[in-house]
């Protein structure tokens, strides 16, 4: 399938550190283009990414965040502030379980 292939190159990119594969990354992810819709998880990318001063980004991050329970809210923002470079993502066919 063309959308996880590239689903694929922008979840190799995001775990270097790329913002813009992370924010590309997290729109796919809240679109549910090639995964499962996550919202949560397009949260924590976009985190990532406007940490990274990924105007989009931040603008997208605010955006869902509303969208969120506070516990999920809660759980991304922990998981973008312990996430490293080079730390794998989860797999893209097993997104929609996590966070």
């Amino acid at each position: 399938m063309k959308v996880l292939r590239y689903g694929e190159w922008y979840q190799k990119a995001a775990e270097q550190g790329h913002a813009d594969a992370q924010y590309k990354l997290g729109v796919s992810y809240y679109n549910g283009e090639g995964v499962s819709r996550n919202p949560a998880m397009a949260n924590v990318l976009n985190n990532l990414a406007a940490a990274q001063w990924h105007e989009q980004a931040h603008q997208n991050r605010d955006a869902i965040a509303n969208e969120l329970s506070r516990e999920q809210l809660t759980e991304a923002q922990r998981m973008a502030s312990e996430w490293r470079v080079r730390t794998p993502l989860p797999p893209l066919q097993d997104i929609s379980t996590w966070p």
